[in-house]
């Protein structure tokens, strides 16, 4: 590629953002509700503008479909993660109550049990009670999953101490 199509693409570029990265803002903030994520959206439709501007006949009308199919696909993403994890929370909140009946016959493991703060006691039941794996308790809890490993083994640790 010669330094005159670089120059011509980038000014094809750059005026097709001049143009219309507002409206490609709004739409990706009037569909996420989120500054970010709107941000995001908007970085993620003109990287792929860049990489697909030479077969675009409409730029105006190509950055609105993009902007507006990536932005309902991200949305219905995160829409799905909130299900699960609200699906995943019930779940465990069942189980937490199912161990607190059945500790209430035992006065030391309730007592145990209840000194646990709400993530020690949520690690617990996942781990222990419903068998997750380390690496879907790292994803529901959006951390890493040796940080996960320390915190069960802390955990458990913490638990024979008191027993």
């Amino acid at each position: 590629m010669n330094k005159e199509n670089i120059t011509i693409n980038s000014n094809l570029f750059n005026e097709a953002y001049e143009k219309y990265s507002k409206l490609v803002y709004s739409i990706c903030f009037h569909i996420l509700l989120s500054k970010q994520e709107a941000d995001e959206a908007v970085q993620e439709v003109y990287i792929r503008f860049g990489q697909n501007y030479k077969d675009v006949e409409n730029p105006k009308a190509w950055l609105v479909r993009v902007a507006s199919n990536y932005c309902k696909e991200q949305y219905n993403r995160k829409k799905l993660h909130k299900n699960y994890l609200e699906k995943t929370m019930n779940r465990v909140r069942t189980l937490l109550n199912t161990i607190t009946m059945a500790f209430s016959n035992n006065d030391q493991l309730q007592n145990i049990f209840l000194q646990l703060d709400e993530k020690e006691r949520f690690l617990l039941t996942v781990k222990v009670g419903y068998d997750y794996t380390y690496e879907e308790i790292a994803e529901i809890l959006e951390i890493p999953v040796g940080t996960v490993k320390s915190l069960v083994t802390r955990l458990l640790k913490k638990i024979k101490a008191k027993i």
